[in-house]
């Protein structure tokens, strides 16, 4: 390797370190708690050398942002291929196989959150705050992750339309819709400690893909049939 790749290997290394030890911060402390200051402080290094990486706590925000959403994509991406090639989907009917997927998807979702994915965690923080963390031209940076994210559930919800299990509609704000579903769901693991039988959020997401499902078209009979498969599905988690 050349002495500019070490380089940027390196860089590339050390600009993990620092988002790494931001998302520790922002996770537990919140986004107000995060700021170059304490972050160099928590690293023993000046706030001068973070300069060299982050502009701005817009730009390390945003940078967690990116990491995170593509980290999902990844897993999701992955799941989907592999579910593709398991014996629950390739024993299905075809006009089924879609159904099964977007069940999938939810249950994936669910399995994270109650993993504790760092990638959850971050969103959860970053979404669950009602104002505004970063800049709005930040906050555009971002969104093509969060399209690529929904885009996985927008391409099954097509796939479902074109094999005529769903009516006709609009993809992304029904993937959109799902997301907001089923991650509002996730929100409320740590009430399961407290009411198991009321906060079961595997089957509380089950029912709410279930009702968008029956809302967009699908006969109950395909959505218990899906629904019961999924659940037969492996859930891909792999560290990214």
């Amino acid at each position: 390797m050349t002495a500019a790749g070490n380089r940027a290997r390196r860089r590339d290394a050390r600009l993990d370190q620092i988002l790494d030890q931001a998302m520790s911060m922002l996770t537990v402390e919140g986004a107000d708690a995060l700021t170059l200051g304490r972050l160099a402080e928590a690293m023993s290094v000046t706030p001068a050398a973070l300069y060299r990486y982050v502009a701005s706590k817009d730009e390390l925000v945003v940078r967690l942002q990116e990491r995170s959403l593509a980290g999902l994509a990844t897993i999701v991406a992955r799941s989907r291929e592999a579910w593709a090639r398991s014996d629950v989907i390739q024993g299905a009917a075809p006009a089924l196989r879609p159904l099964i997927a977007l069940f999938g998807w939810a249950r994936l979702y669910v399995r994270l959150r109650e993993d504790d994915s760092p990638h959850i965690q971050l969103i959860s923080v970053l979404v669950g705050d009602t104002r505004p963390v970063v800049s709005d031209d930040w906050a555009r940076r971002v969104m093509p992750r969060w399209m690529a994210l929904l885009g996985h559930a927008a391409e099954i919800i097509a796939d479902a339309v074109a094999c005529e299990v769903l009516a006709p509609g609009d993809a992304t704000e029904r993937a959109a819709l799902l997301w907001a579903s089923v991650h509002g769901i996730a929100q409320t693991h740590k009430l399961r400690r407290l009411a198991s039988s009321v906060f079961a959020i595997r089957t509380l997401a089950r029912e709410a893909t279930a009702a968008l499902a029956l809302r967009w078209g699908a006969t109950l009979a395909d959505v218990e049939a899906a629904s019961a498969a999924a659940d037969r599905l492996r859930l891909r988690v792999p560290a990214t």
